[in-house]
């Protein structure tokens, strides 16, 4: 399999995330900006989407950073300088792939939220709950704009 073969079945399961953030930010619009007490009466179907929102959240961009931006560079044959993950943020933001390196460590961040509950501590898990919801609509955003991207390059087979 080249690269570019790789590259395409990864943006494939990324599009599976996209979709289901999709459905789950359909379904909870109404709900958010949260609240304490909205989120102490959220039903099952509410803390589902909750679930999905965050989980699929966490993959798609967990999956663009780990597989895509990697995957990707190798394709278009770049050259980056050093080998960690910092390293490549930096070159992406040279080539303007990312707005900046602090945009994509922000949203990893914001994933590490995901990680952890706190329920005894409400107000906690509503603010990374909006955080979530807020730092997904730009995580959409911006996948969707790379995948047209990647969509129209030239790569090489």
């Amino acid at each position: 399999m080249t690269t570019k073969t790789v590259l395409f079945s990864v943006l494939e399961v990324c599009k599976i995330h996209e979709q289901r953030l999709q459905t789950a930010l359909e379904y909870l619009n109404p709900v958010f900006p949260l609240c304490e007490s909205k989120f102490l009466t959220l039903n099952s179907n509410d803390l589902g989407q909750l679930e999905i929102l965050t989980g699929r959240f966490a993959k798609l961009q967990d999956l663009i950073g780990s597989k895509v931006f990697p995957l990707l560079v190798q394709a278009m044959e770049e050259i980056v300088k050093g080998s960690s993950f910092i390293d490549l943020l930096e070159h992406l933001e040279k080539i303007e792939l990312i707005e900046s390196v602090e945009f994509w460590l922000e949203l990893r961040k914001v994933r590490n939220f995901v990680a952890h509950e706190y329920p005894d501590n409400p107000k906690l898990m509503v603010d990374h709950l909006n955080q979530i919801y807020e730092a997904t609509l730009k995580l959409l955003s911006y996948w969707q704009g790379l995948y047209t991207r990647i969509q129209t390059m030239n790569l090489p087979d």
